[in-house]
């Protein structure tokens, strides 16, 4: 009988482990017996990607391993702070602003697949109160207008200051402390002259009291 022509069949090697190493297998269609090992998002390889089956039915290399990504510790921020649960993929960071600041920009950013953290940081912003109210007859000086800044109040000639001669600006970008107000000062009542009497409109600042004499006297001073 005939004897049948030897054969040439691909080495067959230990099937990689898929599952165990969390890897992804691609056979390479040009290469006989190559494959290329990758990972899922999230994961980063570590070991090489490539392996060839030899002929003595082993790999040429160690499977490689993916393992989870893990982003580094995020920055802080001026006048604020980032709230961290976890560094893995797909975690996320929240940021706080101390107070009397406000957060400007995305609060959260997230720990993307190749270890990064998406968006720009966000900043932390002084809280702004708006310019002081003016009073009547009243001088109002801003010292400025950012988070704990002060507004003095005074009045003009002749006029008291009813209220805070200080107000605050408050975290929450209203001013503490309440508006005053300038009342005309109130001169007492004038003094009673003997054989005499004064009158008057109005006891208030720069108005005159008249003073007169009775009949037979007359006014010295």
């Amino acid at each position: 009988s005939k004897k049948q022509s030897p054969q040439c069949i691909p080495t067959k090697c230990p099937e990689p482990p898929l599952t165990e190493n969390q890897l992804v297998l691609k056979e390479m269609a040009d290469q006989v017996g190559v494959v290329q090992l990758s990972c899922r998002e999230g994961l980063i390889l570590y070991g090489a990607s490539i392996l060839r089956c030899l002929s003595s039915q082993q790999w040429n290399d160690s499977f490689p391993v993916c393992k989870m990504v893990l982003c580094r510790r995020p920055p802080y921020i001026p006048f604020g702070d980032p709230v961290v649960s976890s560094l893995h993929f797909g975690s996320t960071v929240s940021y706080t602003c101390m107070d009397g600041f406000l957060l400007k920009g995305t609060s959260t950013i997230i720990c993307q697949a190749d270890g990064t953290w998406s968006s720009l940081l966000p900043e932390c912003i002084p809280v702004e109160c708006p310019q002081p109210e003016e009073i009547q007859n009243g001088i109002v000086d801003v010292q400025g207008l950012t988070y704990l800044s002060t507004a003095l109040y005074s009045c003009k000639p002749g006029f008291e200051l009813m209220g805070n001669t200080t107000i605050l600006c408050g975290e929450d970008g209203r001013w503490l402390g309440g508006e005053p107000s300038c009342k005309p000062i109130e001169c007492s009542k004038p003094r009673e002259i003997k054989n005499g009497r004064y009158s008057y409109v109005d006891l208030h600042y720069t108005h005159t009291v008249t003073y007169s004499c009775d009949r037979g006297f007359r006014l010295e001073g």
